[in-house]
């Protein structure tokens, strides 16, 4: 894509490229667009907990080898639900609070906000 009539490309972002530049990306949602996001979202640290017990119970040969199936699922889903659940709640509910104004974490402040709320599940689950 080689800019006609002298006129410079510009991204999504409205930043001007360099004259006789090809734009890499086309359209808003290409195909590589799509790709880094869905992996992105697939590999979220957040969900790697869940990945990992998923892996022990259910592939591992000898972790779980006594465990009855109904016990392998309960295990999945409690750790779905405090590793998973949990935090994305939380910063469901502070964004409705307005401690924070993205869920996407930008800034230092918003992620010292999920710092201490995770040191509180921690304490809460510890002293019980």
């Amino acid at each position: 894509m080689i800019p006609e009539d002298n006129k410079q490309l510009t991204t999504e972002d409205n930043i001007l490229l360099p004259p006789n530049t090809a734009a890499v990306v086309g359209s808003r949602w290409s195909f590589v667009k799509f790709t880094a996001h869905f992996i992105s979202y697939l590999f979220h640290p957040i969900f790697i907990p869940l990945y990992v017990v998923a892996f022990l119970v259910f592939i591992h040969p000898s972790y779980f080898s006594g465990f009855s199936m109904a016990a392998k699922k309960q295990t999945l889903l409690i750790v779905l639900i405090n590793a998973v659940l949990f935090p994305l709640f939380a910063v469901v509910l502070l964004k409705a609070v307005g401690f924070i104004q993205s869920i996407f974490l930008k800034t230092q402040k918003t992620e010292l906000y999920l710092t201490w709320l995770a040191v509180f599940f921690l304490l809460g689950i510890f002293s019980f």
